[in-house]
């Protein structure tokens, strides 16, 4: 086993432990609240302190073994919270904050989580607190919540820390789904599973600075940005969602102040990026020190990809850094991805035999980005998903995975879990978690084509929404790129295939021609995908449901739409 420290730790506490003790000096954690500037810093032996005073205080109000609700704005505050919860053997429960404007919707979705968690602590912060607490006095499900205050604990209880027996089987923490397939399932992940999926991400891009944007309470945004600095020795450099948002050019502005090594970002950051920074301005940023920029958490484009390196390429961006990855919550984090320097790996195959479950290569056909390289962290295998049996090579399958990041189950829901993480493989032994999701593997690369519960299927093809999406969204520059959604709706004899697309921001209904864009969508995706769509609904921006993750929720615009309450255009 490869491992980054003189001895392996046993459990992410040891991690954290080692590091303080190894490397004490550097600044490890910056924050840039406003996006521009540091306004919080931390170093290795200030949050292992941190971590311990929080731990005795939790060991007084609590025992190991019990949930706690981690409820921070962007900040470091939630990274002493996670850390204290490990240390004291309480299971995290990282959770989004309710967003005023969609209030009822995330007390629902925190409500939910309290009730399957069982969790009857929530941290947050002092500025949070006052802000909190009369909103979920109000709410229902959250009667039985205490709240304690983190950053009012006394640096001084630190001494009074005990370990309370920590082992690699102990829980680490629970990973709420983002909801975009249903309601949220909690994902119990060991210190185990943990640190496995850290030595797979350290030995991919290796050790350096990371400058992320992701929120915390995410699974990519945790592991970037809280566990992975740590196990690795490197600097990260944070900022909010909202920053990012507001003005992209920030995430562009920090990696190149503070020379980033990496950096990780869904799809539609890289494109938001390109539409938001003026190629005249550029030249003013140095990404020369960028040597993996990671993609996933969504479908990765490959005119996307292309887009960003050659728009950044005057400020030294290098293609051959472009680190397209899959992952999933169920296994931590990472799958597949890289190797490093290897920039994309495409292939081009034939539309029609790929609609019907084939991989076929043929020059000019659909050109489609891997999802990096299989490794030995996992035995991954193509099934079948209806007789659970292996494919041959050259038919897109289930991905199902067996390796020591995959968590234990979902948490008190033992028939998902039995469905999910407990499958097995027709001539293989053990139990593979399921994923849902389809792909192929061609020279040693896996492809991954869409979720299997999201299939379009048309005079018995198959179809991914996300293909369907892109076409639309490219169609005209009226709408909004990263906020599109295609479902099937089955109510009738025939099936209906709908298409609901918001504008993009500063297009108002006046401004938009209606009829205009739903020609070119109509035609978009007649002439790239070979559909007619029965419906085609332009919405305002910010209609389109989304998860805590900034997924489109497509059940709930499908959903929506059957039952009349989406607000078309006028």
């Amino acid at each position: 086993m490869t491992t980054y420290f003189p001895v392996e730790p046993a459990n992410l506490a040891q991690m954290l432990t080692a590091r303080a003790a190894a490397t004490p000096e550097p600044v490890r954690f910056y924050h840039l609240g406003d996006g521009d500037e540091p306004t919080a810093t931390m170093t290795f032996p200030e949050l292992d302190r941190a971590a311990r005073a929080t731990a005795a205080h939790l060991a007084r109000v609590t025992r190991p073994g019990e949930r706690a609700l981690l409820l921070y704005a962007p900040g470091l505050e939630f990274v002493v919270a996670y850390y204290g919860c490990l240390y004291a053997g309480v299971i995290a429960v990282p959770v989004a904050p309710p967003q005023p404007n969609k209030l009822a919707d995330s007390l629902a979705r925190l409500a939910s989580i309290v009730r399957n968690s069982g969790a009857e602590l929530l941290l947050t912060s002092a500025d949070i607190e006052p802000l909190l607490t009369p909103v979920l006095a109000e709410a229902e499900g959250f009667a039985q919540v205490r709240t304690v205050v983190t950053d009012r604990i006394e640096a001084a209880e630190a001494d009074d820390y005990r370990d309370p027996g920590l082992t690699g089987d102990t829980i680490a923490h629970l990973q709420y789904s983002s909801g975009s397939t249903g309601e949220p399932k909690g994902v119990a992940l060991t210190h185990g599973n943990v640190l496995a999926n850290l030595r797979l991400v350290t030995g991919k891009i290796g050790h350096g600075v990371g400058v992320a944007w992701l929120p915390t309470f995410h699974d990519m945004g945790l592991l970037s940005m809280v566990t992975y600095p740590v196990y690795s020795d490197s600097t990260v450099i944070s900022m909010s969602p909202l920053a990012f948002v507001q003005r992209p050019a920030r995430w562009i502005a920090a990696m190149s102040r503070y020379k980033a090594t990496h950096t990780v970002a869904p799809n539609f950051s890289f494109a938001l990026a390109v539409r938001r920074v003026p190629r005249d301005q550029v030249e003013r940023y140095d990404l020369s020190a960028l040597r993996v920029a990671l993609c996933g958490a969504e479908p990765v484009r490959v005119d996307t990809m292309d887009t960003f390196a050659e728009h950044f390429g005057a400020a030294g961006f290098d293609a051959h850094s472009l680190f397209p990855c899959y992952g999933l919550a169920e296994a931590t984090l990472l799958v597949t991805g890289g190797p490093a320097g290897s920039g994309l790996t495409t292939v081009e195959v034939d539309p029609t035999a790929l609609a019907k479950g084939r991989v076929e290569p043929v020059a000019g056909g659909r050109r489609l980005v891997a999802s990096g390289e299989l490794n030995d962290a996992y035995e991954l295998v193509l099934t079948d998903p209806d007789t659970h049996t292996p494919l041959p090579d050259g038919q897109v399958g289930e991905i199902c995975l067996r390796g020591d990041s995959i968590g234990l189950g979902y948490w008190d829901a033992p028939e998902a879990t039995a469905d999910t993480f407990a499958a097995t493989v027709a001539g293989r032994t053990g139990h593979f978690l399921r994923t849902g999701d389809l792909g192929f593997v061609h020279e040693n690369q896996l492809y991954v084509t869409g979720r299997r519960k999201d299939l379009i299927i048309v005079d018995g093809y198959n179809h991914y929404p996300s293909d369907l999406e892109a076409s639309a969204m490219a169609a005209h520059p009226a709408l909004r790129p990263d906020r599109c959604v295609a479902f099937q709706v089955l109510d009738g004899e025939t099936p209906a295939l709908v298409l609901v697309a918001e504008l993009d921001r500063g297009q108002t209904p006046d401004d938009a021609d209606k009829l205009e864009i739903i020609a070119a969508v109509r035609r978009a995706v007649g002439e790239h995908n070979g559909l007619r769509l029965d419906d085609v609904v332009l919405v305002t921006a910010g209609s389109i449901p989304l998860t805590s993750s900034g997924k489109v929720r497509r059940f709930i615009v499908r959903d929506q739409y059957r039952d009349g309450a989406l607000t078309p255009l006028p």
